[in-house]
């Protein structure tokens, strides 16, 4: 990308005319700025580094002309003086980029915002692909997390593909570093609860995602009590205390308060009708209630159940969402579960690679799901435990291979194409 800074010095009254160019002094009485609508003067004066009533060579002009390009949020600046003094004017590069945090622990939404706003000059919630104020946010980052006590350093990266001209954002990441969630501080709880809640936690050993942890896991908690019988429990995640850094590693701490509410007695179990998935079918995949199982765990069954199934059929972005409908006098919870299904996907494709013609021609010949056929991701596992196990021509030849899989669908027509690489193991 080419950038040009131009000066423009006209109507400048002179003292003697014979005074080379460079030894001139200019003293602006105001500076001026068009062609950055979004920008204040103040904030345009403070990266340029000027100042009104100071004097100025022609040299030291265009090199506080650079700052504004060295921003990288202009392509082009220029200046001039007339009657009424200094006047810049400037071009705003495009495109621009929102950001994103990948696992830094730190604040999110407008805090973030007024914090980086107040540490990088001209940063207003986008950075340009190079340039001071992509640069800036990157070291902002790195102070706050200093602050915080974690002396770790920040990366930045696209989001999307730089050679097709498709990147969405910007992404900031601490390289190098496992940072995932330490201490819990649990508020709200009985005894009980607190030791299932400690266990659940460590069952689930959280990475840290910046802005989706404390859902995460805000969800995570919920479904467990609400599979303990606390059927209108609420959970709230926040981060809660300093930073716990050692080589290799952060432990962010949070607090997780607790309204758990009355227990209630599981009821009537739901599924709505429309979906592509039935009550019958899911009810017959459950199965019935073993002996001394609390009630309480079909609700999660019949919902992942659900899934599932959903999954099965090539429907791959599906949710499924449950409601509950509570009888307070007699301590029963009804839940009403429905199917957001999404687009279904298809098998476009399906390659065997890495493999001999011989092997892949034997694997082809077994394969079931044919091109056209709604995707199943399962069948991929299902398939290639099956020709270990079952056929005696394949499981010699499967022997010392094992299969990773690669599905890309077209975003437009949701069509798979299925790469099944083998490797010696």
């Amino acid at each position: 990308m080419t950038r040009t800074t131009q000066s423009f010095l006209c109507s400048v009254v002179l003292m003697a005319a014979a005074v080379a160019a460079q030894a001139q002094v200019f003293k602006p009485a105001t500076i001026r700025f068009e062609g950055a609508p979004d920008y204040s003067d103040a904030e345009l004066m403070q990266a340029t580094g000027l100042k009104i009533g100071v004097g100025y060579s022609s040299d030291e002009l265009n090199s506080h002309a650079q700052r504004l390009m060295d921003t990288g949020m202009f392509d082009k600046v220029g200046y001039k003086f007339d009657t009424k003094g200094m006047l810049f004017t400037l071009h705003e590069v495009t495109p621009t980029y929102p950001i994103v945090l990948e696992n830094l622990p730190l604040p999110t939404g407008e805090k973030l915002e007024e914090a980086l706003r107040e540490m990088v000059p001209l940063y207003h919630g986008r950075v340009p692909s190079e340039g001071g104020v992509l640069e800036g946010v990157r070291q902002a980052l790195v102070q706050m997390l200093a602050a915080e006590g974690a002396d770790v350093p920040v990366q930045s990266g696209t989001v999307g593909e730089v050679a097709t001209q498709t990147v969405t954002a910007f992404k900031f990441s601490i390289p190098g570093v496992s940072v995932r969630v330490g201490s819990y501080a649990l508020q709200g709880v009985t005894p009980e609860l607190e030791t299932k809640m400690v266990e659940a936690a460590k069952r689930g050993n959280f990475s840290y995602e910046t802005g989706k942890t404390e859902q995460r896991m805000e969800e995570y908690f919920q479904n467990l009590l609400v599979n303990q019988g606390y059927a209108t429990a609420t959970v709230h995640v926040t981060r809660n205390g300093v930073l716990a850094v050692s080589e290799g590693n952060i432990k962010v701490p949070v607090q997780v308060v607790v309204n758990a509410g009355r227990a209630y007695t599981l009821g009537t179990v739901t599924l709505a009708a429309g979906g592509p998935v039935t009550q019958a079918e899911v009810e017959k995949a459950v199965g019935p209630q073993k002996l001394g199982e609390s009630p309480w765990l079909r609700l999660p069954r019949f919902q992942g159940r659900c899934v599932t199934m959903l999954h099965a059929r090539g429907y791959q972005d599906a949710v499924v969402q449950r409601e509950v409908h509570l009888d307070e006098a007699g301590g029963v919870a009804n839940f009403t579960l429905t199917e957001t299904p999404g687009p279904q996907y298809h098998l476009a494709i399906v390659r065997f690679e890495n493999v001999s013609d011989d092997l892949r021609h034997k694997l082809m010949a077994q394969w079931k799901m044919l091109p056209g056929d709604p995707f199943d991701p399962g069948y991929v596992g299902e398939f290639m435990a099956a020709m270990r196990t079952n056929d005696p021509v394949l499981r010699p030849l499967l022997e010392h291979l094992k299969a990773t899989y690669d599905a890309k669908a077209d975003p437009v027509t949701h069509d798979v194409t299925l790469r099944i690489v083998m490797e010696m193991q």
